[in-house]
This record gives structure tokens, C-alpha cells and sequence, in this order.
């Protein structure tokens, strides 16, 4: 019980943290610029609103909400990391 609810608060903050990065472009206090292409935005916005819908439709598609927010999370991360401009 513990643990499923650290996971959620982790995945709330991760999101939380991912729609900061869309949104502003910018992740950290010191001005560094970590934005991406367009279609790498898009898809990330995408993958967050499919993520969010799966959380928020759990019970009646029978999806673990913990299960379904980790994997979006890791899922936008990775497409974040892949879509970096140098």
C-alpha cells in the first residue's frame, strides 16, 4: 500500500514536471535550454494525453492507474531525451 502510493505521487510529479518542460521548454532554474523539435513536442503532448486517459479511464478498461502512469512517464522521457536539439 505504501509503495503503489509513492509510485503515484512519483508519476504525478514526473507528469507534473513533463508539462512544465512542454509547456516553458525550459527544465531547470539556470536557463539552460533543453527545447525540442515540433513534431517531438507533439508527439509527447500526444503520448500525455493518451497516458492521462488510460489513468482516468483505469477501472472501466482495466488498466493498473500505477502501471499506465510509469510507463507514460518513462515513455515521454525517453522521447524527450531522443528529441533534444544540440
Amino acid at each position: 500500500m505504501i509503495l503503489r502510493r509513492f509510485l503515484l505521487i512519483l508519476v504525478r510529479v514526473i507528469s507534473l514536471r513533463a508539462v512544465v518542460v512542454l509547456s516553458d521548454g525550459h527544465a531547470d532554474s539556470k536557463g539552460g535550454d533543453y527545447s525540442t523539435d515540433p513534431s517531438t513536442d507533439l508527439a509527447m503532448e500526444l503520448l500525455f494525453g493518451i497516458g492521462y486517459a488510460g489513468i482516468t479511464f483505469e477501472e472501466s478498461l482495466a488498466f493498473n492507474k500505477s502501471g499506465v502512469g510509469l510507463l507514460m512517464a518513462v515513455s515521454l522521457w525517453v522521447i524527450k531525451s531522443i528529441g533534444l536539439r544540440d
